[in-house]
């Protein structure tokens, strides 16, 4: 095993043996702590980044699925482009541990949305639902969210441009009406029902 400086740079981890770059990994996995904040060093001077936004539930619903997209495909520069608007040359001077640390807190941000997500706006279909083909629409994600919210195509950025905060508590917000709706109409159809004598 080579030697190597605890600060590494994210230049200088790209440039390490694979043996080192496990030891970098795995120091990574298990020791360093989420932490929003990114030291960046500007003319011989370090600064305090924060992320553009203080939660990423503030993120756009654009940012987001281009974040949940880059994350899908380990691109740490378009990553930290969306949350933090660095650009690929500057992420190079960055220390590995810090970046990786502010990967961390992205990490941990996205978990807490996902699984809000699964409790709030997850279902199971129902066989009827799967019968009248209703699989189909997984294969175009977000747009069919998209398309229920906003009929209006000329207004689909307009949509994708608000904080998904605001996204979400629609989202949940019209999936607990239809729930209400349904349970109504099987309430009133019930009552309905004619009695047997």
């Amino acid at each position: 095993m080579g030697k190597f400086k605890f600060n590494i740079t994210m230049l200088e981890y790209s440039l390490l043996n694979e043996e080192d770059k496990d030891l970098v990994d795995y120091t990574v996995k298990n020791f360093i702590k989420s932490n929003k904040i990114l030291r960046v060093k500007k003319f011989f001077r370090q600064i305090d980044l924060q992320p553009k936004v203080n939660t990423l539930w503030e993120l756009s619903w654009e940012d987001l699925l281009l974040l949940r997209s880059a994350i899908s495909k380990s691109d740490i520069d378009s990553i930290f482009n969306i949350v933090y608007e660095l650009k690929p040359e500057q992420m190079k001077s960055l220390e590995v541990f810090n970046v990786f640390a502010s990967f961390n807190w992205i990490s941990d941000e996205l978990k807490a949305i996902s699984n809000a997500e699964m409790e709030r706006l997850h279902s199971e279909l129902t066989n009827e639902e799967k019968e009248a083909g209703a699989e189909e629409l997984i294969d175009y994600g977000y747009y069919s969210t998209l398309k229920a919210m906003c009929p209006d195509l000329l207004k689909h950025n307009e949509y994708l441009k608000l904080s998904y905060s605001i996204v979400f508590r629609d989202m949940a917000h019209t999936k607990l009406i239809n729930k209400i709706n349904k349970k109504y109409n099987e309430i009133i159809a019930h009552k309905n029902k004619p009695k047997r004598k």
